[in-house]
């Protein structure tokens, strides 16, 4: 059996409003603050969790190694604390979930193409050698509910992405942001066999979920990993 909880929490089962409606995790947004928290507070009860660490995401690639509850300025958490649950905040960015079974650490990313563009997984798989002396062949990851290639336009995308990810690019100055994103984990060591991507596309579910790509106001989905402990 993992010894983790995981989950990628839609927009619905909360209390916010429109355009917000309803589940929004989003704090940098202009929902109502209790609302967000009461928001937040279901997604940790249905996951029977009680601790939370989250980030006030900047699009980089730092990453913070983590052993308690707060707020952190980065775009990645990495754990070994027990019941510690460690949450993205995302739209159309690709939430990512990193497990190790063997040394029993953990990592949450938030990708977004200018982190892609930065390779936030491979530091943060980095992070996790250093920290917890990970072997990347060992991992699991999981990318979530992002952005699909259909909607992924970038009429500047030579300016915005370096050379070496322009393979990705597809008809019309789309570009498959889920591609580099396993991509990018095989390269930082993870084998295939181990990686999962999910094919919901934020931008083509409006009932499930927020896309900013489609709405421009909207809310923030909740994707939350942690270890189960004893």
């Amino acid at each position: 059996m993992p010894a983790i909880i995981h989950a990628s929490f839609l927009r619905t089962g909360g209390v916010s409003a429109l355009p917000y409606e309803t589940l929004n995790v989003g704090e940098n947004v202009a929902d109502d603050p209790q609302s967000v928290q009461e928001n937040i507070r279901r997604c940790l009860h249905i996951l029977s969790l009680s601790q939370l660490a989250k980030m006030n995401q900047v699009h980089g690639k730092k990453v913070c190694a983590v052993s308690k509850a707060g707020d952190y300025e980065c775009d990645a958490l990495i754990s070994n604390e027990p019941q510690l649950a460690l949450m993205v905040r995302h739209a159309d960015c690709q939430p990512g979930l990193l497990y190790d079974p063997v040394t029993e650490s953990i990592g949450a990313v938030h990708a977004g193409w200018k982190g892609l563009t930065q390779n936030i997984y491979q530091e943060t798989i980095v992070a996790m050698k250093a920290a917890f002396d990970v072997d990347p062949k060992n991992l699991r990851a999981w990318i979530g509910p992002s952005l699909g290639p259909e909607h992924s336009e970038f009429l500047n995308y030579e300016e915005e992405f370096p050379e070496h990810l322009h393979k990705f690019l597809l008809p019309q100055r789309h570009m498959d942001l889920r591609a580099i994103g396993k991509q990018q984990l095989i390269e930082a060591g993870i084998l295939e066999e181990n990686i999962e991507v999910s094919p919901l596309c934020t931008y083509e579910e409006p009932g499930k979920c927020f896309s900013y790509r489609r709405d421009g106001v909207t809310g923030r989905h909740g994707t939350i990993i942690a270890l189960k402990g004893e």
